[in-house]
């Protein structure tokens, strides 16, 4: 009976040493967030988003995520910016490069490795960069690009914008692609706001519907339409739904909107 009860405590004995070392290991970023991860270590823009923990979240483990490009910079609406998405959402990274949409065109797949790059929330919206400073993310140094994207082989493919109503937008289309029917703006004037001549800041308008809602639209002071008018009448709009400052917003994509002249038709 000694033999079966020393037999009997040191293996109780074994179990709680191995309990108190697991306890004890440092935890790291990843350890709340990643079980159940496939072998290859692929994951979500959703999951990737999920790590988010207060204003900077450096992501020490080996990660990647992959999604199809929804931005362009080709008419100035995006400006050292690069969004992607997939099925679960969509990622914004802060990018030291001009001309992105001849380096990732619109409707490019790409994987993005995200081992030593940050997560940072600015005012509510969520980027990808080298680290976190007072404006958000730091840029990725366009030489450093290679080491963080990957392009597929195979040649970009338009993405599909999701068909929503201003009441129908939740936090999961934050960063999407999406498109709104049967709207007009408010109010015709500049798409940017000019300080003087050829100094142009970034300006917010009021999109509406025919129900009585309203969703902003958001246009930064680098759109290379800055100074023609918002368009007249009703159409539809198609760009990226931001989050900031606690309210969401729309940023054109591509120039992509197609407006009747008349304004009767919004009725």
């Amino acid at each position: 009976m000694n033999r079966i009860a020393r037999t009997a405590y040191n293996l109780v004995a074994t179990v709680i040493l191995l309990v108190l070392i697991h306890g004890c290991t440092p935890a790291t970023a990843f350890d709340s967030s990643t079980e159940g991860l496939p072998h290859d270590e692929y994951v979500t823009i959703a999951h990737l988003r999920s790590l988010a923990r207060g204003s900077s979240t450096l992501l020490s483990g080996p990660i990647s995520i992959r999604g199809r490009v929804i931005s362009s910079d080709h008419y100035g609406e995006f400006f050292h910016e690069l969004f992607l998405a997939d099925r679960s959402g969509g990622i914004a990274l802060n990018i030291t490069s001009d001309h992105l949409a001849d380096l990732y065109p619109f409707g490019q797949s790409l994987t993005v490795h995200c081992h030593g790059l940050t997560l940072c929330n600015h005012s509510g919206q969520l980027r990808l960069g080298t680290g976190d400073d007072d404006w958000g993310a730091e840029e990725i140094p366009h030489e450093e690009l290679d080491h963080y994207i990957s392009k597929d082989t195979n040649e970009p493919l338009p993405p599909q914008a999701q068909i929503l109503r201003f009441g129908e937008v939740r936090p999961h289309h934050i960063d999407t692609y999406v498109e709104f029917h049967g709207v007009r703006f408010a109010e015709i004037r500049p798409w940017c706001e000019a300080d003087a001549p050829g100094h142009y800041r970034n300006t917010t308008h009021r999109l509406v519907d025919g129900r009585g809602g309203e969703f902003m639209v958001w246009m930064p002071s680098t759109c290379a339409y800055a100074s023609s008018l918002v368009p007249e009448g009703c159409g539809t709009i198609r760009g990226i739904v931001e989050y900031f400052a606690g309210k969401y917003r729309l940023r054109v994509v591509n120039h992509n909107f197609q407006f009747e002249p008349t304004p009767s038709a919004a009725k």
